[in-house]
């Protein structure tokens, strides 16, 4: 109705009207296509050097090997250390939350703050400025950092599960279950 309003007014032919409003909704849609392109085109090269970083640090994190055992193994060293008088005696899952969750949530918290920690000595040590030019962002880094600890975490208490459940013989896949819940919570 409004395009007969429109045409009657100009005095114009209502075909003239509706071509003329397809050509500019064409265009637009050509230009949010574009844009559409433009923007995956450049998340893909995010994700690309996300990618790559994230290989990069776990490359480096596993060529130290001493810093791979001290950041897998001291966690279950403080877990057994600090359960020792449970060692070998069967809990059960609440018992088993109730003393082990705590711990775990604290493993996540703390490899949480020395991730941050790491992405600040990245800027202390100059890698952040020198890097700036070869990545789109540099919140690349941060998110390649986060990817690892990510991974780190899910070693941590994949190890923790397999430890608890044999020293108080719980099941494997509940305990994994309740840690990696854990780690979606925290």
């Amino acid at each position: 109705m409004a395009d007969f309003s429109l045409a009657v007014r100009l005095n114009l032919p209502l075909t003239l009207i509706a071509t003329f409003k397809t050509s500019i909704i064409k265009k637009r849609l050509q230009n949010d296509n574009l844009i559409n392109a433009c923007g995956s085109e450049s998340m893909q090269k995010y994700g690309v050097q996300v990618w790559l970083y994230t290989r990069y640090f776990f490359k480096v994190m596993l060529d130290n090997v001493s810093v791979m055992i001290y950041t897998v193994g001291l966690p279950i060293f403080f877990l057994v250390l600090n359960l020792k008088d449970e060692l070998f005696k069967p809990l059960s899952l609440t018992q088993f939350t109730a003393h082990v969750m705590p711990f775990v949530a604290w493993i996540i918290m703390s490899n949480t703050i020395v991730m941050v920690g790491e992405v600040a000595l990245l800027r202390e040590q100059g890698y952040l400025k020198q890097y700036a030019s070869l990545v789109v962002n540099p919140s690349v880094f941060i998110v390649s950092k986060a990817l690892v600890n990510l991974g780190i975490l899910v070693v941590i208490l994949g190890l923790v599960g397999g430890v608890s459940a044999i020293v108080w013989q719980l099941e494997l896949w509940a305990v994994l279950w309740r840690l990696w819940g854990v780690l979606l919570l925290v």
